[in-house]
């Protein structure tokens, strides 16, 4: 099946992680625009991927942090999904496919994430509301590594707490979304 990517960015924060980005970049469609934040400042990494025309790198000026790139990210990126990956994941190739199509199937979502494939969820991360979708688990909080984001939604919650650097920044995020009433789902039948 066809899949149409002009809706979807992906976001990856490098902090001295070249080596594991041009990894997950041949696991990306062409197509799918890509945004690197570059926190490193890494010498010569914008020429590692010149070859790349859907890859665009922003250097700020100083480390901004994992939330500071992820911030940037939301400000930057105009499509209506933006994937975030951590640098050092690993997935199929065709998963992004699938949650691009799970995507537009949901439509109103904030966060869908994948099932970490070593690691299950434990039940204080499952919501008590009422969950509308059979196939999905319906979460308080999920793992920051792999996430995609409805950018509409975001707009609800706003952005990552810049006061935390790094580390529950992901948790505090989705206990903000989840007094905002924002649908959070892991889709247990996808592996990161």
């Amino acid at each position: 099946m066809n899949v149409n990517y002009t809706n979807l960015t992906v976001l990856i924060i490098s902090y001295y992680s070249t080596q594991d980005i041009k990894r997950l970049v041949k696991l990306i469609d062409k197509k799918i625009k890509i945004l690197i934040i570059d926190n490193a400042q890494e010498k010569n990494f914008q020429k590692n991927f010149v070859n790349f025309k859907n890859i665009k790198i922003l250097t700020p000026k100083y480390n901004t942090g994992q939330v500071g790139g992820i911030n940037l990210g939301f400000k930057k990126i105009k499509t209506k999904y933006l994937l975030y990956m951590d640098p050092d994941v690993y997935f199929k190739k065709n998963l992004i496919k699938s949650f691009l199509l799970k995507a537009n199937k949901i439509k109103n979502f904030l966060i869908l994430a994948p099932q970490h494939e070593k690691n299950t969820y434990k039940k204080e991360f499952f919501s008590n509301k009422k969950n509308e979708t059979k196939d999905l688990h319906l979460m308080k909080l999920v793992h920051g590594h792999f996430l995609f984001f409805n950018m509409q939604n975001v707009k609800k919650v706003g952005y990552y707490d810049k006061n935390i650097w790094m580390y529950y920044d992901e948790t505090d995020y989705c206990i903000r979304a989840h007094k905002k009433k924002q649908k959070i789902y892991v889709v247990p039948y996808f592996k990161v």
